[in-house]
């Protein structure tokens, strides 16, 4: 079956694209060798599509396709287009010579990664039939099913691997505001509405396309016109207007269960830092101390009146606080489960709290 690649659907945004330094020109009192940045090769390394053993991916269409020894061969071309596409996205961030040589030992790993999991989702597949190919007597239907979803399985962590060590890799090479949001940053309600509008133009694509690809009326050609007004390139389209094992189009319906998710833990996420700066700073008195909710630096502060003895401290390190000279306080990110850890720790309820 050729699914869709999770990443990246839709061309990068230009903002990645970074400029060169300006570098001044300096004569220098004498010739000094220079050396040249090392290029990264245009085209993922190592890369051939021999990776995907030819057997094995005709095997997984034997039981689904009129002509196995095709799709064989469009597995392996497939696989080595994937490749090509990651890398030029992932190449494109790095620029420096240690970002350079930190790729290429991560898109080794990532290619040996990628290609143990496709050859397990192909002998998944290979042991699936279709009636269309062996006929509805010659398919034992329930043992069908379990194989069929067997398949499905290898095909969704493959998935869910590709995007996770993907996006592990350009955070790597260059930590960016893709990765998680803390509430630290002053930008956060901003970059998170931006990263909202962008799942939720992802959940519309997909739905319009799964509408377009469902359509009889509309020939191929028709097909893929549309779907690449919508953002989508012509290789995507294609793919996506291919019949999985079991004869489904379009964009699997855990894509869009699990970027909807996405988007509810944003929106929640969102809310909640909004609440969080709505608050304001109050104090919490106990014996031996003051308890801060200190809203401007989004710390939960523990400040005791003499320095507490190794067993508090223990205790304190176990639930992530950390001594802060400067503030003359053990303290943590805000938020509900600092106020409980506090709660426990001291047996004081804080009031005025919310994180």
């Amino acid at each position: 079956m050729n699914t869709p690649s999770a990443f990246p659907l839709f061309s990068p945004p230009s903002s990645l694209t970074v400029p060169p330094p300006v570098i001044p020109l300096i004569t220098p009192p004498s010739p000094l060798p220079i050396a040249s940045p090392t290029p990264l090769p245009t085209t993922a390394p190592n890369v051939k599509p021999e990776d995907i053993d030819l057997q094995l991916a005709r095997n997984a269409h034997r039981g689904t396709s009129h002509v196995p020894d095709e799709r064989a061969v469009q597995e392996q071309a497939e696989y080595v287009r994937h490749m090509n596409a990651v890398w030029t996205t992932l190449s494109k961030l790095a620029k420096t010579e240690d970002q350079k040589t930190l790729l290429l030992a991560e898109f080794e790993r990532y290619r040996q990664g990628y290609i143990t999991r496709y050859n397990a989702w192909l002998s998944a597949r290979s042991r699936t039939m279709s009636v269309l190919i062996a006929g509805r007597s010659g398919v034992p239907a329930a043992s069908n099913e379990k194989k069929n979803r067997v398949a499905n399985d290898r095909l969704n962590e493959l998935l869910e691997w590709d995007k996770k060590v993907q996006q592990a890799i350009a955070d790597k090479i260059e930590p960016s505001e893709a990765r998680a949001i803390s509430s630290d940053n002053p930008d956060a309600p901003e970059l998170l509405q931006k990263k909202i509008a962008e799942a939720e133009c992802l959940q519309t694509a997909m739905k319009a396309a799964n509408t377009i690809v469902r359509k009889k009326s509309l020939a191929n050609a028709g097909k893929i016109e549309q779907l690449q007004s919508l953002g989508l390139s012509e290789t995507i389209a294609r793919k996506i207007l291919e019949p999985d094992c079991i004869g489904r189009v379009g964009f699997p319906d855990y894509a869009l269960q699990n970027n909807l998710a996405n988007i509810k833990r944003m929106q929640a996420r969102l809310a909640q830092i909004t609440a969080m700066r709505s608050d304001t700073t109050s104090e919490t008195p106990f014996d031996g101390g003051t308890v801060v909710d200190n809203v401007e630096d989004n710390r939960l502060q523990i400040i005791f009146d003499e320095k507490p003895d190794v067993a508090m401290r223990d205790k304190l390190k176990s639930r992530g606080f950390r001594w802060a000279p400067s503030h003359g306080a053990w303290q943590r990110q805000r938020g509900r489960n600092a106020q409980w850890a506090v709660e426990h720790i001291l047996g004081v309820k804080m009031t005025g709290a919310k994180g």
